[in-house]
């Protein structure tokens, strides 16, 4: 079953698809809006600390690159759904450049992925996370 959150006066409220369904049509993972209220689908995934994933909330990834040598990085990214990709993935920006990445990239083994992945905060409550 499809669970929502909905972020309003401070507070995180949950919801599943047919508890907020209503007679419009609205893409099933696409973010839906209802009376100014946006409700953010969770992504089916979890993170290292076993916490849901949902839209619009901020991770932090650490993964390794080799360029003659292995060296760690991270990023910090925004969790979004990718309306031309149809998929969930990250919304990062690197040297001054925006750039998306499929959670498709990244689940074929997420089970040892998710040890990579943090929710540190999300865009309402702690939007300068993605500045740092």
């Amino acid at each position: 079953m499809t669970t929502f959150r909905v972020y309003e006066n401070g507070t995180f409220y949950y919801f599943h698809m047919g508890q907020i369904m209503s007679p419009f049509s609205q893409e099933k993972y696409d973010k839906i809006c209802l009376d100014g209220l946006t409700f953010d689908p969770f992504t089916g995934l979890i993170d290292k600390n076993d916490d849901k994933i949902f839209v619009g909330d901020i991770l932090k990834m650490s993964y390794d690159t080799f360029d003659g040598n292995f060296t760690s990085k991270e990023i910090t990214a925004e969790v979004i759904y990718d309306k031309e990709l149809c998929c969930f993935g990250m919304k990062a920006f690197q040297d001054n450049e925006e750039y998306t990445i499929p959670f498709l990239n990244l689940i074929s083994d997420w089970s040892n992925d998710k040890e990579y992945a943090e929710v540190i905060g999300n865009i309402y409550e702690t939007p300068e996370l993605l500045n740092s």
